[in-house]
């Protein structure tokens, strides 16, 4: 006598379909997000709101390093990094061989400036004006 054995693999099938599904839209993301950032200009206003100039409102200050530090102890020392334009001017296709240079400042704590929107723009004000003193 022999047994036949039958096999229910429609939930295999199922996760697998969601699987590859999955797989492309995150695949179509990507290159969405690599076609934006390679030729922003198409950008315009039309995908504005799927952007990465949706942060534009508030600044990447805000979300970043704002939050990251407000309250702590957490010291920031800021850097700026000098030569990459001419290094890798913009709408060029290639890096050219130039000398860059970094300076580096005293690090910074931002004990006193509260986790809300004015702290975060505190402390965005704060680098940006150490940025600045570097620069001379």
């Amino acid at each position: 006598m022999t047994t036949s054995i039958t096999y229910d693999d429609k939930t295999v099938r199922r996760f697998m379909t969601a699987s590859i599904f999955w797989g492309v839209v995150g695949m179509l993301v990507g290159l969405l997000a690599a076609t934006q950032l390679s030729w922003w200009q198409m950008n315009g206003k039309f995908l504005e709101t799927i952007t990465f100039g949706l942060f534009k409102g508030e600044g990447l200050a805000y979300i970043t390093f704002g939050r990251m530090v407000a309250e702590s102890k957490l010291p920031v020392v800021p850097c700026r990094l000098e030569g990459c334009f001419r290094a890798w001017p913009p709408g060029g296709s290639f890096v050219k061989l130039t000398r860059l240079s970094i300076k580096i400042g005293k690090p910074i704590t931002f004990e006193d400036c509260p986790d809300n929107r004015s702290g975060w723009n505190t402390v965005a004000g704060r680098l940006h004006e150490c940025l600045e003193n570097l620069a001379d």
